[in-house]
């Protein structure tokens, strides 16, 4: 196993700075503003920035397995991309898992897994390139689910947590989304054949690239979902789906016609 570990301090300079001034200030009011407040304050600062530095991590880090050095790593690699260790904890930001699995492994894995007692475990789960049929899943937590390059067919998921999953270049077929919580989520290049998402959350979910017959979007939330321009029109979306959508630029045209 190959562990590459990266400084990143000064990205929290300014979070310095800022210590030293709300120490200086505290100064002042000494006895009605204690020194542990503002730690407390500037810890719960913090925690908030490297909550959002996840998830600009998650979209930078969407592609890394395309990356040039990273396509060359043997199939069967596991890659994972980690950020954090502030005291110890740290998030998952990039995974694939290259290693060849059933739709039998995947049923057993997620057997007990159940919404409601939020198992860390059932969280990032790496499925690329396997193959699902008939199946049902129901109030399961898929968060960050990754199945990319993935086949699924004559499915349906119902109630289920499926935020930030990444689906990049998998075929849908005949599949239904019932009430499930699809935010942030990579539809990229996907194949959608007879595909249905009823009552589900869509919101910052990215469908550019992708090819859709039959799809389905009622009663879905989707502020900030990215559309390639040529799909809209035959989505079946309703006026309030389209105020709440995003566009794929289009490259800008100079006026000789030239790119």
């Amino acid at each position: 196993m190959y562990v590459e570990l990266f400084d990143v301090n000064d990205l929290f300079d300014g979070v310095q700075a800022l210590k030293k001034k709300l120490y200086d200030a505290a100064g002042y009011y000494h006895g009605v503003i204690q020194l542990y407040s503002v730690d407390k304050l500037l810890v719960k600062m913090v925690m908030g920035f490297f909550k959002g530095i996840c998830g600009e991590l998650r979209h930078y880090f969407r592609d890394f397995d395309e990356w040039d050095g990273v396509r060359s790593l043997p199939e069967s690699s596991r890659l994972v991309v980690k950020w954090g260790e502030h005291r110890e904890h740290s998030e998952t930001v990039f995974l694939i898992n290259r290693q060849k699995k059933t739709q039998e492994q995947f049923i057993s894995k997620n057997k007990e897994n159940e919404l409601k007692e939020w198992n860390f475990q059932y969280i990032y789960q790496g499925w690329d390139t396997t193959y699902l049929s008939g199946f049902l899943f129901r109030t399961k937590n898929f968060m960050f689910l990754n199945m990319r390059s993935c086949r699924l067919k004559d499915g349906v998921w119902e109630y289920c947590l499926i935020y930030g999953a990444a689906f990049r270049q998998t075929e849908f077929e005949h599949v239904v989304f019932s009430n499930c919580d699809l935010s942030q989520c990579d539809f990229r290049k996907t194949v959608l054949k007879n595909v249905r998402f009823i009552q589900c959350k869509l919101d910052g979910s990215d469908f550019t690239g992708a090819q859709m017959q039959e799809v389905d979007f009622t009663g879905s939330s989707m502020e900030n979902v990215l559309f390639n321009r040529e799909w809209i029109s035959i989505a079946g979306l309703n006026a309030n789906q389209l105020q709440q959508l995003r566009v794929e630029e289009e490259p800008y045209v100079f006026h000789n016609g030239g790119r």
